[in-house]
């Protein structure tokens, strides 16, 4: 008998039959030393852990696994759900469960359905010996179907299953049969991911226009081989209607293009927009989330009332995380309903990339577009990278985790130096009663910083003794805690009607540096090694101390033994916060955002 509410992890293998329950975390599948035996496997394959909501699965080498039809590497189980898997040609069902004897039970009749993605069946419920044979002949008409068991809700795509169909290969296309036979193919040649007009915001590999994917419109061709069953199946088009629109394989024109290398979606008019990548780098908790959503808020508001030119969401279906962070921290009414919580590597800002033949987190891209109103086809194309700060630690394997290498790619960099976390801003200000410089941890920006040139250079195969061109943005936030360190040297705001005063720039740069070289010269070193041009600003995306965050007794709120901060929303009085962004653009678009020489 196995105990109530005490979930078990159940295998089912489709093959033989034989079933499995598994009661100890974490529990690992390989050879027989392994908690679940698979034939011919290598030790511990993968592995899977508990976590608050289900079950967390790692995948630990290179072998090829497949869950729920997607190539997997690291990820979320729900609780109480079938989930298939496909490793080392073997099939399993699998489920996170209260009820383990109530599910094998509904298993025990082993009869199975080859089903469209769409659910339609095509033939049983047999057994897998028996429809086999007629799978070739299915799959070439139907490139989604799906081989499911009678009782799950789950299965395997058929071409996915090779192995099973005997010495006789699959077809190199498959391509419905109600399609016409050039109409569209699922793959084509293999592109140069290190050469093209393009760069996917997503996986920052490179294509030519004629590699760009389609995405496909009729529920029939619901099911990608790449991204999954529930995506919508990626091909190259061939076939076009009269406004030169792609056709997909059962004749439905569509304008949503994708990736060729991750099959990503592409934003709308990313062939048509120049593009500039702005990365936002710095240590962990450092307030880059904060001063991304507070950025795109008031830039919009700059550029149309100082430089005539629209700034707007390029892509509101991918941006939607980032619109709701911002209208939450400006429409809340507590400083609990205003916070934002910190961007973890394993974050709501990161996506699941197919990438160079396997699965890797990659920060999100914010994509915005600018639109001149006197000059519209000037317009063009901001995609903006809010990276968790551990990308940048010492030690974290690029190749592996390729999450920090938007920046090699960037038309500008912004590193945000947060003083409260460095003991000697900390002592200088040791009379504020701002809760920041009780809260600072560990101080690593420096290390950040060095890390970042070491980045940068390798990815662009320099020599060290170089630096690059790319304007760096270095943007020491919260002056409103530390501005009167800098005595006479009053900030000054360069933003005038139609231009920026480089004079004022300048000033503001001077005055910085001079505090950073006095307090923590490192940064100011690190910078000007990476970057032959570099500039300091003071910001503060509040304009305010944020205040501790407490429970309904009035008791403070605590995360990870700190006291757990955010912004009161009535306070909120953003202070050039826009000012590095409108810097790196009068470098790299001068015709959009000039400078007024003094």
């Amino acid at each position: 008998m196995f105990p109530l509410f005490q979930k078990r992890l159940v295998f089912k293998n489709c093959l033989n039959g034989e079933t499995k329950v598994l009661s100890g975390f974490p529990a690992s599948l390989g050879d027989s030393r392994c908690d679940l035996f698979i034939q011919d496997a290598i030790p511990e394959i993968c592995s899977f852990e508990k976590n608050e909501t289900g079950l967390i699965f790692r995948l630990h080498g290179d072998l090829e696994c497949l869950i729920d039809g997607a190539h997997a590497f690291e990820e979320h189980i729900p609780a109480e759900k079938d989930h298939s898997l496909h490793l080392c040609n073997q099939l399993f069902l699998f489920k996170y469960t209260n009820n383990p004897k109530e599910w094998i039970s509904s298993l025990e009749s082993d009869t199975w359905h080859i089903v469209k993605a769409n659910g339609a069946s095509h033939s049983g419920p047999a057994a897998i010996a028996t429809l086999l044979p007629l799978a070739r002949q299915i799959l070439q008409a139907n490139p989604s179907a799906i081989l499911r068991h009678s009782s799950s809700n789950t299965g395997f795509y058929l071409r996915s299953l090779e192995f099973l169909f005997g010495d006789e290969e699959l077809p190199a296309q498959i391509v419905p049969v109600s399609a016409t036979p050039s109409s569209a193919r699922q793959d084509g040649p293999e592109i140069n991911s290190d050469s093209g007009d393009f760069t996917c915001p997503a996986c920052w590999l490179h294509f030519d226009r004629g590699d760009v994917m389609h995405i496909a419109v009729h529920e029939n061709l619901k099911g990608d081989p790449v991204l999954g069953e529930d995506t919508m199946l990626r091909f190259l088009a061939t076939n076009f209607n009269n406004r030169g629109q792609a056709l997909d394989a059962m004749g439905i024109s569509t304008s949503d293009m994708a990736c060729p290398h991750c099959r990503g979606k592409l934003p709308p008019g990313f062939l048509d927009l120049k593009q500039h990548i702005i990365s936002i780098v710095g240590a962990p908790q450092s307030g880059k989330s904060y001063f991304l959503s507070v950025l795109t808020h008031v830039v919009k508001r700059t550029l149309f009332h100082s430089f005539d030119t629209s700034f707007y969401d390029g892509d509101p279906t991918a941006n939607r995380l980032l619109t709701v962070v911002t209208n939450n921290l400006f429409s809340a009414s507590t400083p609990e309903q205003a916070r934002i919580a910190k961007t973890g590597l394993e974050g709501d800002m990161y996506l699941n990339v197919p990438r160079m033949g396997r699965r890797v987190k990659m920060p999100r891209p914010f994509t915005f577009q600018l639109s001149p109103s006197l000059r519209p086809d000037q317009s063009l194309s901001l995609v903006f990278y809010d990276n968790a700060g551990e990308h940048f630690e010492p030690g974290i394997d690029g190749n592996m985790s390729p999450g920090a290498q938007h920046i090699s790619a960037a038309s500008g960099i912004i590193f945000l130096f947060d003083p409260t976390y460095n003991l000697a801003f900390r002592r200088r200000l040791h009379s504020s009663t701002d809760p920041q410089l009780t809260a600072a941890g560990f101080d690593q920006q420096d290390t950040i910083l060095a890390e970042m040139n070491v980045r940068v250079k390798n990815l662009r195969g320099i020599d060290f003794r170089e630096k690059i061109a790319t304007p760096l943005a270095v943007v020491v936030g919260k002056c409103d805690v530390w501005s009167g360190l800098l005595g006479d040297d009053q900030l000054e705001n360069p933003v005038e009607r139609g231009t920026l005063d480089s004079a004022k720039l300048r000033h503001n740069s001077d005055a910085i540096r001079k505090l950073l070289l006095e307090l923590v010269p490192p940064i100011v070193a690190n910078a000007e090694i990476i970057s032959s041009n570099v500039l300091y600003f003071p910001v503060s995306s509040f304009g305010c101390s944020p205040e501790i965050v407490r429970d309904s007794e009035g008791n403070p709120k605590f995360e990870n033994d700190r006291p757990v901060l955010g912004p009161d929303p009535s306070k909120i009085s953003p202070i050039l916060v826009d000012v590095p962004l409108l810097w790196l653009l009068s470098r790299v678009e001068p015709s959009i955002v000039p400078t007024r020489l003094t």
